[in-house]
Formats: C-alpha cells, sequence, structure tokens
C-alpha cells in the first residue's frame, strides 16, 4: 500500500517541527493535520522521535529520524494515505475475495487514516450488489487483512 513517508529539510526556528510536518502533509494529501511532538525534540542528526498526527477525529503516530542537520524523514506507523490510493489498491486486492472486480469503492473522506490492527471499512459495489470490505493494515501501512462483511 502506498501511504505518506515524507522526506523533509531543515526546520526553521521560527516554523518549528510540528508546522514543518503539517505543511507537508497539506502539500502531499491536501489535508490540515494537527501535528503535536515532544517538546524536547530536537532537529538533529541521530535524533529520532514520535509525533502524532490528528486528521478530524482519527490520530496516529508519525515516526521522526534526522539523517543529518537538515533532512529528516516521517514515516506514519499504520496508514496515512489518500482514500483514493487506498480504494485502488483494495479494489485490486479485494476482486479475487469477491469474485469479481467492483464496480465502485468507497473508502471513506479524502485521507484514509488507520493504526495497525484497528480495522477500517470500505464500501463496494460488485455487480449492482453494495457491501463492506474490512480491511486492516500493520505498522507500515501494509494491507494484512480484507475481509468481506
Amino acid at each position: 500500500m502506498v501511504g505518506l513517508t515524507v522526506a523533509i529539510g531543515a526546520c526553521s526556528p521560527a516554523k518549528g517541527i510540528e508546522d514543518t510536518i503539517a505543511d507537508e502533509i497539506k502539500d502531499r494529501l491536501d489535508v490540515s493535520a494537527d501535528i503535536t511532538c515532544p517538546k524536547d525534540a530536537q532537529a538533529e542528526k541521530g535524533a529520532s522521535f514520535d509525533c502524532t498526527a490528528t486528521v478530524g477525529e482519527k490520530s496516529i503516530s508519525l515516526h521522526v529520524t534526522y539523517d543529518d542537520d537538515e533532512h529528516s524523514t516521517v514515516t506514519p506507523v499504520g496508514l496515512l494515505a489518500k482514500a483514493a490510493d487506498v480504494e485502488e489498491f483494495v479494489s485490486g486486492e479485494a476482486a479475487p475475495l469477491l469474485g469479481a472486480t467492483p464496480d465502485s469503492i468507497d473508502c471513506g473522506d479524502q485521507v484514509v487514516v488507520a493504526n495497525p490492527g484497528e480495522p477500517f471499512d470500505c464500501e463496494v459495489v460488485v455487480d449492482g450488489v453494495a457491501g463492506t470490505v474490512g480491511v486492516t493494515v500493520d505498522e507500515d501501512g501494509n494491507v494484512t487483512e480484507l475481509i468481506p462483511k
């Protein structure tokens, strides 16, 4: 599954780590996120810490690792991705389970936020019949389970 992993540049003191991550999520996923990082988080080589991103009512952990003093990698623990990307992936994966390619699939809002092991539902229509597929992801955002409901 293709989710959000972001390589970001240096954080200026005026901007801060939280604002930089929020800006990257806005740029890549076109959604606003509230970011909370530890107050003692340092933007320096070797630093590693977890932040929390909240999109609407859902929250997910973000693991931040500074590769050097100016560049870091931000990786969600779970899935943070555009709903359209998730729908495309799930549609292909669900076809063998459902016996046909879905006519349509809807995994909800503009962005899917899913924590590891916590299933979310996608509504599917196959040959005019509506149903639901439960989707579970792992820490890396990979789909680990699809269950027709």
